[in-house]
């Protein structure tokens, strides 16, 4: 089972888009539900949807509903308390724990109210291809808040940082972005996409009503009653992620000095690829360009003596993309469970780009978008608490002496919340020698620090029609 109808899914949950700015605005709703549900209502003919298009429009607008969004749209029991999931109720500050949202990361410490729960019932997300399309999209809408009660609660805008040396898909630490996006089965083609060689995902890990990685029928907890709610609709972990760019450089200079290493092997060890994406599995020595379809088709097999890297001597177990998206590594949480909770992520840098080499300039930039899956807790929460946080990461590693068991414990080089000492693996300098091991210390201060985040419904076309005709 596969969408058969695309012009009733978000686009945003299985395309994405391809323009140059963006901008989210997270919406109060002060006045009654009745004027709630009639601004739904205008805007549901208006969102974007995965529909291919015949002419690339000028910009695109997609909505996410909070727990307390539905709140204040008039719904109630059964659906809220009985079919939506426990993680979504709670949402993302009750929740922030659980995901290492802990220290500076906490709610407390996140921007424009957003860890007061009841500030942000809908975030309208704009993309556009310039600054006065996407100007005049929000407006349109924004203009017409005071009419139906509602309020801008907080605004934040991104850029593409369009380095051509990134294909014009970079993050401010200097990596090239958004390549490892599952291939989601009956999903739109897409023309940038880098082939995955992983399993296709099915539709069910993405939107409700189709069958998930279970292999059977969708469980109980993706079937939110009445259907009119559920098929065709997912959610998403909006998150706005600030990233120390000085720091990481000034980091990165200093552990090459102290270890003797180069600073841009440093970088890619941490992240797992180097910076113009190349996987250190392939490219453990070396930089020069692969094929776009070579840099996600590789593995790490821990129970295969013929793998490529079992044991993280190219690629560290403990660097970024390892532990985001493990693949055919045997780790915690069962068999394959490297190849399941997969998440699409759609988001965009934001302030501009640093040309400095750790000079700190005051200016705030990082990341902004969402984390987009069926099942929060399941998804994103696994991934967050299990791989990115959990100590105990990789299972059933053989060790021998020699072998780098340091790099199975830890936390996400990049990501986690309590940062550690980090071993920069190294072959045997010789055939036959022993793998070299660096220790790398992790500064006390993260690199990333989570400066807002919510938990939406990303309701389909129907479910939006369906909840601005809600009687109270």
């Amino acid at each position: 089972m596969t969408p058969a109808d695309w012009s009733d899914v978000q686009g945003l949950i299985l395309r994405g888009y391809r323009y140059d700015v963006s901008r989210h605005v997270v919406v109060h709703c002060a006045g009654t539900s009745a004027q709630a549900r009639a601004f739904l209502a205008k805007l549901t003919p208006s969102v974007t949807t995965a529909q291919p298009w015949k002419t690339k429009p000028p910009s695109t607008l997609n909505i996410g509903i909070t727990y307390n969004g539905l709140l204040a749209l008039g719904m109630t029991a059964p659906p809220l308390k009985f079919f939506f999931s426990l993680s979504f109720q709670n949402g993302a500050v009750a929740q922030a724990p659980v995901i290492g949202d802990i220290g500076p990361s906490a709610p407390a410490n996140w921007n424009g109210n957003l860890g007061d729960p009841g500030t942000a019932h809908f975030i309208l997300t704009f993309y556009a291809s310039d600054d006065a399309a996407l100007d005049a999209a929000v407006g349109a809408w924004t203009d017409l808040f005071p009419r139906y009660g509602l309020e801008v609660a907080y605004t934040i805008g991104a850029q593409a940082l369009n380095d051509p040396a990134f294909d014009n898909n970079g993050v401010h630490f200097g990596y090239r972005d958004s390549i490892a996006q599952p291939t989601i089965a009956g999903a739109p083609p897409r023309k940038h996409e880098v082939p995955d060689d992983q399993p296709v995902a099915p539709a069910g890990e993405f939107l409700m009503g189709y069958p998930s990685q279970m292999g059977t029928t969708t469980p109980w907890i993706y079937k939110i009653k009445p259907d009119e709610l559920s098929k065709n609709s997912s959610f998403g972990a909006f998150r706005i992620l600030e990233q120390d760019v000085a720091a990481f450089q000034r980091f990165l200079n200093q552990a090459g000095t102290a270890a003797g290493l180069d600073p841009e092997l440093v970088a890619a060890k941490v992240c797992g690829r180097w910076r113009n994406g190349n996987p250190l599995v392939l490219a453990p020595d070396a930089q020069p360009p692969l094929p776009v379809n070579q840099l996600n088709d590789f593995r790490y097999g821990s129970n295969d003596a013929a793998a490529p890297d079992p044991l993280g001597v190219k690629c560290p177990v403990g660097s970024h993309v390892r532990r985001s998206n493990p693949r055919d590594q045997q780790v915690v949480g069962g068999p394959d469970e490297g190849h399941k909770h997969r998440i699409v992520r759609r988001n965009m840098p934001y302030g501009p780009p640093y040309h400095g080499n750790g000079e700190d300039d005051g200016v705030k930039r990082g990341l902004v978008g969402y984390f987009i899956n069926v099942d929060l807790a399941n998804q994103f929460e696994f991934v967050m608490s299990s791989w990115i946080n959990g100590a105990a990461f990789v299972t059933s590693v053989p060790l021998a002496e020699g072998d780098p068991t340091a790099n199975i414990t830890g936390t996400d080089a990049f990501l986690g919340d309590q940062p550690s000492d980090f071993f920069v693996t190294q072959p045997p300098p010789q055939p036959g020698g022993q793998v070299v091991n660096e220790t790398v210390t992790l500064p006390t201060a993260p690199f990333i620090t989570t400066k807002g985040s919510a938990y939406c419904y990303l309701p389909s076309i129907t479910a939006l029609r369906y909840l601005a005709a809600l009687k109270d």
